[in-house]
């Protein structure tokens, strides 16, 4: 028979697990997982069997951390995954490309100094490889670079080495693992964005501080030689640190500073075809973010930008998506719930001035916001109701979100809505 004190040890040890039990739970059942607000990072799309991912790697939070995270973002059910493998180095204002549904992640900015390492990152395992640099001409460290595959090279123009801002261009024959240099890029240049088509690359943008540049020119690999691309349209202002990326004949463009004070809140698409640019719309005003393309080759699809450092120099977690064939932006819902846990019904969609919510509960509180296309609340309102009815006369046409959430706060459904 058991003592008194052994059965008081007994009742505190059950009483202490059931309170971790209880906060370990709570805190599974209710932590929305993304990754932190961040600037310098890189975002690669990568196939993995029949899953597209978006990957998203390093950067800076802010508080003078570099980190090493890696995310998976899967667009088919929005959620983020936090892959934990044996990282490289942490890094930010790195680089990193796809080949061969794999992500090489090159160079950046380390802890403690510019970095020259290169990494392959397998999606299928789970698992990081460091590979070889060797060559009579390897480059040095740097940071602030782009870096693009074509004809099975991965080829970086520019950046910032430890002698200041570089026109150097080199090629790393992913076959061999070695480096050659190549013909030098329109004067040194940083920040800049670049893209491929035809085995062509295309470099646009970027500064030489204080010079700003809005120029294009495309190389030539098997050639060694650039050429001036003659771009028309609505031209982008001259910037760097924009968010980039492309799809096809189309290069996209978005956010991006010009002197360190001034941050954009535009975006832009490239055509290869007709040269021109188009001006997209208007997104939070954003530098040194990420962007990355999913769809096909033919520009169908959707463009994904995360985080980057606002207009007033903070780091943000800012995640928006625009569509190619509604030509619309819109911020990326991230679901904490299952979002049909309550077969909430929202209708008519598109809508003309009212839209109605059905599904609730008239003993419970709901609280229903709506969102403009860059994320603005322009709509909040609770109630207690088995129908709700909203009357959205003075919003202006165009796309918002919905929001419904329970009386704890957690989503319950998100849905886009039109108004014509």
């Amino acid at each position: 028979m058991k003592t008194m004190k052994e059965i008081t040890k007994l009742r505190n040890l059950v009483i202490l697990l059931s309170c971790y039990f209880l906060i370990t739970g709570i805190n599974a059942f209710s932590q929305d997982e993304k990754p932190s607000p961040r600037y310098g990072h890189t975002f690669v799309t990568v196939v993995n069997g029949n899953d597209t991912s978006i990957l998203l790697f390093g950067g800076d939070n802010g508080a003078k951390v570099v980190i090493n995270e890696l995310w998976a973002y899967n667009k088919d059910n929005s959620k983020w995954e936090k892959k934990e493998s044996n990282n490289p180095l942490a890094r930010r204002n790195h680089a990193a490309v796809e080949n061969n549904n794999k992500m090489i992640v090159i160079f950046g900015d380390g802890t403690s100094g510019l970095l020259s390492d290169i990494w392959k990152y397998d999606p299928s395992s789970n698992s990081w490889e460091e590979l070889p640099s060797g060559g009579t001409n390897v480059p040095a460290a740097r940071k602030d670079f782009t870096a693009s595959v074509v004809d099975n090279e991965v080829v970086i123009v520019g950046g910032e080495t430890d002698s200041g801002p570089s026109d150097e261009v080199y090629a790393y024959d992913l076959a061999n693992n070695t480096w050659e240099q190549k013909a030098s890029y329109m004067g040194a240049v940083t920040g800049h964005g670049a893209f491929v088509n035809n085995n062509l690359l295309y470099v646009f943008g970027g500064s030489d501080p204080p010079s700003f540049r809005n120029d294009m020119w495309s190389f030539n690999i098997q050639t060694n030689s650039w050429s001036y691309v003659n771009a028309g349209g609505s031209v982008p202002d001259e910037s760097a640190h924009f968010g980039y990326s492309s799809s096809g004949q189309y290069f996209y463009t978005v956010g991006g500073n010009n002197d360190g004070k001034t941050v954009f809140d535009k975006s832009y698409m490239f055509n290869l075809v007709d040269l021109t640019w188009t001006e997209l719309g208007d997104v939070p005003a954003l530098t040194k973010l990420a962007a990355a393309f999913v769809g096909d080759n033919s520009g169908n699809g959707e463009l994904y930008t995360f985080g980057g450092q606002d207009d007033q120099g903070m780091e943000t977690d800012i995640f928006m998506c625009y569509n190619t064939t509604n030509g619309t932006w819109i911020p990326v819902h991230i679901p904490q719930l299952e979002d049909n846990k309550y077969m909430i019904d929202v209708y008519p969609n598109p809508f003309n001035n009212e839209i109605m919510i059905s599904g609730t509960d008239n003993n419970r509180t709901v609280y229903v916001e709506i969102y403009d296309i860059i994320g603005k609340m322009v709509y909040m309102q609770n109630y207690k109701a088995t129908e709700i009815k909203i009357n959205l006369n003075g919003f202006d046409k165009g796309t918002y979100i919905l929001k419904v959430k329970d009386e704890n706060g957690i989503i319950i459904r998100v849905e886009k809505i039109v108004k014509q």
